[in-house]
Order: structure tokens, then C-alpha cells, then sequence
């Protein structure tokens, strides 16, 4: 095929790969979240450090919000979401996975990595073992 003959079949398709999908979609910004928190004796941990982290994908970490657990051990964050106008390219669409950190001095952290499923998230139990604290990655 002629170069000239390829060139023009290229221009002729360069546009309908640069285009993207754009349709609107109701998102999970944060998944409804309850986190209990109980020691290895299974009694519950009053006033530790509760972290929510929401990650989105291609963007890394967009937001961190944080609860002390109260004296039932537990720690909520509320559900948000929204409508948005999604742009689907090559890479995706914008995907979110939430992380949860629990610190309390005189207990080792527990970190729960990269939860994609909002129903997992729903009631999420941790249990602490007495051990170094270290900060949560926030």
C-alpha cells in the first residue's frame, strides 16, 4: 500500500481514536462503612484511631477521613454518592477502592489494603493484638 494511501486512511480514523465514551453514571464516592474494633479476647477497643482512605485509579489517594471508635468499639463513616459524567478512554473509567487503617497505641496497626467492594465494607471487623503501634500510611 502506498504511503500516501496510508496516511490518508489514518487521518481518515486518528479521530475515532482520540474520542472517548461520555455517559453519565452514579458513583460510590465512599461506600456506608462500620468498622468494629475488639482486642484478641474479643472486647471492644474504645477510642482507636479508625481510617478510611479512598483511592481512585490513575489519581492514587483523594481523600482520608478519620473516626475514633467509641466506647462499643465501633467506628461508622456514612456513604456518599453522586452522578458524574464519565469519560471512558483507552485506560478506563475512574474506579475507586477504599483502604482502612486502624491504629491504637500499645496494639500492632492493622491495615485492610485496596477493598473494591462496597458490600465488603458494609461491617468490617478488626482485631487488635497488643504489640508496637505504627502510624497509619495517610
Amino acid at each position: 500500500m502506498p504511503i500516501k494511501a496510508l496516511a490518508a486512511i489514518l487521518l481518515l480514523f486518528l479521530p475515532l481514536l482520540c474520542s472517548a465514551c461520555v455517559y453519565p453514571v452514579y458513583k460510590t464516592l465512599q461506600p456506608d462503612t462500620r468498622i468494629t474494633v475488639s482486642d484478641i479476647s474479643g472486647q471492644p477497643v474504645a477510642g482507636a484511631s479508625v481510617f478510611l482512605m479512598t483511592n481512585a485509579h490513575h489519581a492514587g489517594r483523594i481523600s482520608v477521613l478519620s473516626q475514633m471508635t467509641n466506647p462499643a468499639g465501633i467506628a461508622a463513616f456514612p456513604g456518599r454518592n453522586e452522578w458524574r459524567a464519565e469519560t471512558t478512554f483507552m485506560h478506563g473509567s475512574e474506579d475507586f477502592s477504599w483502604d482502612i487503617c486502624v491504629e491504637q497505641p500499645g496494639y500492632e496497626t492493622v491495615l485492610i489494603p485496596k477493598a473494591e467492594e462496597t458490600d465488603a465494607l458494609a461491617s468490617v471487623s478488626v482485631t487488635l493484638k497488643h504489640g508496637a503501634s505504627t502510624p497509619c500510611p495517610h
